[in-house]
């Protein structure tokens, strides 16, 4: 793990023409914009630099892509305006500062002081309320701004379901088994947080694509929100039913879209009618 802060590339900075860390406590922030976990920790990390940048504080995001088009860099410059974060950015396209770090996780939080040394990590969601207690003795100032210390997370939801092959699993198997089939049968009963295809589909190592204007995705899952990772493709409408009820949702660029959110965690099904070219690549809850 890297013990001392380096300088940053300025050509690597996706928001910023230059950036100066000179004397300045600097929280490296590694996340990538599909991250439902990454995006939970935004509004307290926003809280914390607001409340901090004027007294020495600065954030820098390390933008380290999971899927491959995350690491366009348009695609990310947009995702920062949407999200409106404020402090740079870096593209960390090929894992440079990524393995620099030793780092394996989104999130992940690195706190330097002003003299450049590593004082504290915290990986995953949660403890903001540390985090700025820790920076406040750092800057010598007595400030705590409101974060939001519940990551939204809730015990008994169905988990982060990946739908390529390198990672995750289709419950069903194709029909047959040479390399030019892909035809799924969905069977008479599904199991509870496994993900089922009807139809010809394509299963790629990050994805899942469709080979026929009928093929289908059916899952079961638990949670009070389901959120699906998904390159459009030039698709404008995903059309898909939540518990039988039919919605739809306009698609813009490739990133997560929230497709269903109650205030209950609860048993649902969905099914979605994915159109050809249509790239899924993982579902999350909450």
């Amino acid at each position: 793990m890297i013990e001392k802060l380096k300088k940053v590339d300025p050509s690597r900075l996706l928001n910023r023409s230059s950036i100066d860390l000179n004397n300045k406590v600097v929280l490296v922030d590694f996340w990538t914009y599909t991250c439902v976990n990454c995006l939970r920790t935004l509004p307290s990390l926003k809280s914390i630099y607001n409340e901090f940048r004027n007294n020495g504080l600065e954030i820098v995001g390390v933008h380290t892509p999971e899927f491959e088009f995350e690491k366009n860099p348009e695609n990310i410059r947009r995702a920062i305006r949407e999200l409106e974060i404020e402090y740079p950015v870096i593209n960390d396209y090929d894992y440079f500062i990524w393995n620099e770090f030793e780092n394996r996780y989104w999130p992940a939080h690195y706190l330097f002081d002003k003299s450049g040394k590593l004082v504290h990590t915290h990986f995953g969601e949660g403890g903001y309320e540390e985090l700025s207690e820790i920076i406040s003795s750092l800057l010598s100032i007595n400030k705590k701004p409101k974060v939001e210390e519940d990551p939204s997370y809730y015990f008994g939801t169905t988990p982060e379901t990946y739908l390529g092959n390198l990672r995750g699993e289709i419950a069903n198997g194709p029909s047959c088994y040479n390399s030019k089939c892909n035809y799924y049968v969905l069977p008479r009963r599904m199991s509870i947080g496994r993900v089922f295809l009807e139809g010809y589909w394509d299963v790629n190592e990050e994805f899942i694509t469709p080979d026929d204007e009928y093929s289908r995705l059916h899952l079961i899952f638990r949670a009070k929100e389901i959120n699906a990772v998904i390159d459009p493709s030039g698709i404008e409408t995903l059309n898909y039913s939540i518990d039988g009820e039919e919605m739809s949702k306009n698609l813009d660029y490739s990133r997560m879209y929230n497709l269903f959110a109650e205030k209950d965690v609860r048993e649902h099904s969905i099914i979605i009618k994915v159109p050809r070219k249509m790239r899924l690549y993982v579902f999350t809850f909450g």
